[in-house]
């Protein structure tokens, strides 16, 4: 990894975090539990680490006049570029629209079957909110906000949420602006919600990136011309503004 990035690695530390992890991990360790031969695996904060960004993104946010969170699997395509040190703090500080791109349909990361107390199996997914906590938590834990006299807001990190029309990613309003005011702590500072906007989208399998993607035909992605459209649109207000 050193001879292909330059961020050192110097502690482990978001991947212990993922949900994912968590139940197998559990698993795992009841399973240890009840062979006397195996030792228990142990986890502490020596196991953690913490990685420097490339200056060129500090600088490219610096910069921005629009960010965007593209599409991708949530804890290993998305999330791993934002806990990386001074990432959040250098988002959350500028004042222009920060653009949530969601996914056309579930994948493994964000979809998951667990079994009940009467051994059926239940499906469970994210929600459009869940993907908004995870981004927000991600971006927070690692210097987020750099102001200890004001509470972050979700608005710090995500003013936006961009949806191909179709998708199968639930968005629930109500949900979402309650998580937005549960962040809001300080009364003296303006509450701000979060614009959902649907974008015009076309088959998965109609593009090479939705079918390398394993997206099928009742799969959405957004048409890129309309993505784009809508993203210097988003920008261009921003300017006038």
């Amino acid at each position: 990894i050193a001879s292909m990035h330059p961020s050192p690695i110097s502690s482990l530390h978001y991947l212990l975090h993922d949900p994912t992890w968590r139940r197998r991990n559990a698993q795992v360790k009841q399973s240890m539990e009840s062979s006397s031969s195996a030792p228990e695996q142990q986890w502490s904060d020596r196991h953690e680490i913490s990685l420097e960004p490339n200056p060129l993104v500090l600088e490219a946010i610096s910069n921005a006049n629009c960010i965007v969170y593209g599409c991708g699997s949530l804890y290993t395509s998305v999330l791993p570029s934002l806990v990386l040190e001074g990432v959040g703090e250098a988002i959350s500080c500028r004042n222009l629209p920060k653009v949530l791109l969601l996914n056309g349909w579930h994948d493994s990361e964000t979809s998951w079957a667990e079994a009940c107390d009467n051994e059926d199996r239940v499906v469970k997914r994210m929600d459009a909110t869940h993907f908004v906590k995870a981004v927000v938590d991600a971006l927070h834990a690692n210097g987020g906000v750099d102001d200890s006299d004001r509470t972050s807001l979700v608005t710090d990190y995500i003013t936006h949420i961009f949806y191909p029309v179709g998708t199968e990613i639930r968005i629930d309003e109500k949900a979402l602006t309650d998580f937005c005011n549960s962040r809001h702590q300080q009364q003296e500072r303006k509450r701000e919600c979060i614009v959902i906007q649907g974008i015009e989208s076309i088959p998965a399998d109609s593009c090479s990136d939705g079918s390398r993607s394993g997206g099928l035909a009742y799969h959405r992605v957004f048409n890129p011309r309309a993505l784009v459209d809508a993203l210097l649109d988003l920008a261009h207000e921003r300017k006038l503004n």
